[in-house]
């Protein structure tokens, strides 16, 4: 019970701090605020950032 506590806990700050993660086969990226990705390619992490145009 207290291991479901914790799980819906994490759901819930996940979801209150708007992290997404986007997968695909060719990497990994943690969406850490609106233009701020933290991306994962050939296991090494690279700080990104996309702006719009």
């Amino acid at each position: 019970m207290s291991l479901l506590i914790l799980v819906l806990s994490l759901l819930l700050i996940i979801e209150i701090l708007g992290i997404k993660v986007v997968q695909n086969r060719k990497y990994v990226a943690l969406k850490v605020s609106n233009n701020d990705f933290v991306v994962s390619v050939n296991d090494r992490e690279v700080m990104t950032n996309f702006t719009g145009k």
